[in-house]
């Protein structure tokens, strides 16, 4: 008891404990209490899954305050990308809520469905949300992925140009533009991919998929010969994200794209800055052949 009422302490371990033992003294009243915490608290747990074959037998010593906390249970289902838990536990609070709490739990259950593949079910499901809602942006990203999904391309790049235009500055439209570039890229329109992702760049500079973004539109900038745009985007990304998996070839790139343009000591300098941070990396080892070539590092 001491350990589950502390919040340094308390654990899924701890409340089974107390439940088996409380019900073995025959304290059903705190074992009730115990598996309603283990049940909210930690239903990604493996005691938590087991929690409601203990809470039915202790049904008479349980008095339900509302539905908040099962909203909070599926929540966390879904948060953590476990999609049929979760579309059933949003699935059976479902019939007892209204209003905002409406339309989250139905949004979540037309999400889980498209995250488990029944992309016609989302589909159908998110269409009371496609002109009035708290999650209004939301509801049609994930309408047009289910449209996407369904095959129907024209309708999805039109949806999705839409939702840029009405909610700029939303993540929903990051990711739309996101899955747009995507989306040319797999139907093999390459330029037109790079020019959804120069978009994404420019509107989300630091956003969550600018880095992809930086890439994929510097590098069809160095392939189509537009040394300078690939120099501004790269070392912008470059300085933007010092830590990213990208800046490598952001430096490396931007190097090479001064050496195309006629500025070797640039490019030079770029390619030190590559061979120092990442020696031992790809692309380090890559300015360390491009420096010696150039006789640019001591033999």
């Amino acid at each position: 008891q001491r350990l589950a009422a502390d919040t340094r302490t308390v654990s899924d371990e701890v409340l089974d404990r107390l439940g088996r033992t409380a019900l073995a003294a025959g304290d059903r009243r705190r074992a009730a209490e115990a598996y309603v915490r283990l049940y909210y608290e930690y239903p990604l747990s493996t005691a938590g899954a087991g929690a409601p074959s203990q809470m039915e037998a202790l049904a008479d010593q349980m008095t339900r305050r509302g539905y908040d906390a099962d909203i909070g249970r599926a929540q966390m289902f879904f948060g953590a990308r476990r999609w049929a838990e979760a579309r059933a536990a949003f699935a059976a609070v479902r019939p007892n809520v209204g209003g905002d709490d409406r339309e989250l739990t139905d949004l979540r259950i037309a999400e889980s469905d498209f995250n488990l593949g029944n992309h016609a079910a989302a589909r159908d499901a998110l269409r009371p949300y496609l002109q009035k809602a708290s999650r209004l942006a939301e509801a049609r990203f994930f309408y047009l992925s289910a449209v996407r999904a369904l095959g129907d391309h024209d309708q999805y790049v039109e949806l999705a140009r839409a939702l840029v235009r009405d909610f700029p500055d939303s993540s929903w439209a990051e990711e739309a533009l996101n899955n747009l570039g995507t989306h040319y890229i797999l139907v093999n329109d390459d330029e037109t991919a790079a020019q959804v992702f120069r978009e994404l760049y420019a509107k989300f500079p630091t956003g969550s998929r600018a880095e992809r973004a930086a890439w994929k539109y510097g590098w069809w900038a160095y392939k189509t010969g537009e040394y300078a745009e690939t120099i501004r985007v790269f070392e912008s990304a470059a300085a933007a994200f010092p830590r990213s998996d990208y800046r490598p070839s952001f430096l490396y790139w931007t190097g090479r794209a001064h050496a195309r343009s006629g500025d070797a000591a640039d490019g030079l300098a770029r390619m030190r800055l590559v061979h120092t941070d990442y020696a031992n990396s790809y692309y380090g080892r890559l300015a360390e052949r491009h420096l010696r070539r150039a006789s640019a590092l001591p033999s």
